[in-house]
């Protein structure tokens, strides 16, 4: 044990150990790494960061493939509402048609009704026959 402490009170120990203190504190970048080189911690240091990028990719790539369902669904939405849009449309010119037939069916019905119960005399007078008038002249 003595040698021990012989070799730390040493005067060569004690002036490499100045030498040694004098350079330390020239250094502009502090190894706090341990064991590890600065080589290896740079790589270490660069892996860790592409493995945080990937991991903000996939949650990006999530966020991204749930906007592209909700996107798919709104699609579909409005595909059925325009469906339902043009059944209605369609619903309601079919009504209309029919209500512009049936005005033009009681139109006509209405003018063969008239002309039938309206005739010409040889005069060009219209004498129009019903039990009111007696088949007076109109």
């Amino acid at each position: 044990m003595d040698s021990c402490c012989d070799l730390f009170a040493s005067e060569e120990f004690q002036r490499r150990s100045a030498i040694n203190k004098e350079n330390r504190a020239k250094l502009k970048i502090v190894h706090t790494s341990g064991a590890r080189s600065f080589q290896r911690e740079s790589v270490v240091s660069k892996l860790e960061e592409a493995r945080l990028e990937i991991e903000e990719m996939r949650a990006r790539q999530m966020e991204y493939e749930a906007l592209l369902v909700k996107r798919s669904d709104m699609e579909q939405t409005m595909r059925e509402h325009l469906q339902m849009m043009e059944e209605q449309q369609r619903k309601k010119d079919e009504e209309l048609m029919q209500m512009m037939a049936g005005a033009a069916t009681e139109k006509r019905q209405r003018a063969s009704e008239d002309d039938a119960g309206t005739t010409k005399e040889p005069s060009g007078t219209t004498r129009t026959e019903d039990a009111t008038n007696g088949g007076a002249d109109a």
